[in-house]
């Protein structure tokens, strides 16, 4: 199950790092039971989570999928140098918007699946605009047309075989 796939990559970070539960919410910046609730299952990591989990020097792609190196470099990198290259805002109102017009539709997103959703919506958002004002409307946008694909019915393929 690929959420306790995630959740076990999380525990293996924490305690390669030789921290509580406690501890590690605090590391994050996340609230007192935030990675308690990670850890168990209640909560699956946010954007923002897992950014502060890349400033670490971990990479959000191995939490996600297993695959690549645990670590982004021997060295954490520098944490700024990640709010740089990621609009953390962006990215925690990406994940946010898709995981919650999943919830209303009552469609089930796995974790892994909304990262890397998530990721393809943030490409978009972040290569059509530099202006965040902009940028927070084309999420709304985004959401709007993402339900649309979800609401819409299958498209029957439409090419004919012909003799």
């Amino acid at each position: 199950m690929p959420h306790d796939e995630i959740r076990g990559r999380l525990k293996l970070i924490r305690e390669s790092l030789g921290l509580s539960q406690t501890a590690m919410s605090e590391k994050i910046g996340g609230g007192k039971g935030t990675w308690q609730n990670i850890e168990a299952g209640n909560n699956p990591p946010n954007g923002t989570t897992l950014l502060a989990i890349a400033g670490l020097g971990f990479n959000p792609g191995w939490i996600l999928t297993g695959i690549g190196p645990m670590r982004l470099a021997d060295t954490p990198i520098d944490r700024e140098s990640v709010e740089t290259a990621i609009d953390r805002e962006l990215m925690g109102r990406v994940v946010d918007s898709i995981a919650r017009l999943y919830r209303e539709l009552a469609i089930s997103l796995s974790p892994v699946d909304l990262g890397r959703l998530s990721a393809e919506k943030y490409e978009e958002i972040a290569a059509a605009s530099s202006d965040p004002a902009e940028r927070m409307a084309m999420v709304k946008l985004m959401a709007v047309q993402l339900r649309k694909e979800l609401l819409a019915p299958p498209q029957a393929d439409v090419r004919k075989d012909r003799a």
